[in-house]
């Protein structure tokens, strides 16, 4: 899982990590975890990061969260079981639309995740 927004970001057709360091770049999940669970590394990592600027007393602008990445990615790797819950729908891309729909839905879904296969 790679945090990288922009024309490099993830989503491209090849992506390309320069002098890729496990642990600092890249942190490498076990297959058995599905993918939907692991899909919720980087919001989790979001919030974490907002928890713990709420900490902070001298409040500063942040870009990005170096250090909550990867602690969300090891306790989504170690209890993923936990985290499945938080996700109410899983939806076949075919059916794209239907998750559009329940996210824009008022109490229609908590966690959309659409899949690909």
């Amino acid at each position: 899982m790679i945090g990288n927004g922009g024309m490099h970001g993830a989503l491209a057709e090849y992506l390309l990590v320069e002098d890729c360091q496990v642990g600092v770049s890249v942190r490498k999940i076990r297959e058995d975890i599905p993918f939907e669970v692991t899909a919720l590394n980087e919001p989790m990592a979001v919030a974490l990061h907002a928890v713990t600027l709420m900490a902070e007393l001298d409040l500063r602008w942040a870009m990005g969260y170096p250090t909550e990445i990867f602690d969300v990615t090891d306790q989504l790797a170690e209890h993923w079981e936990k985290f499945a819950p938080m996700i109410s729908h899983r939806i076949p891309f075919a059916d794209l639309q239907k998750g559009f729909d329940l996210l824009t839905t008022p109490s229609g879904a908590v966690k959309v995740s659409i899949l690909f296969d």
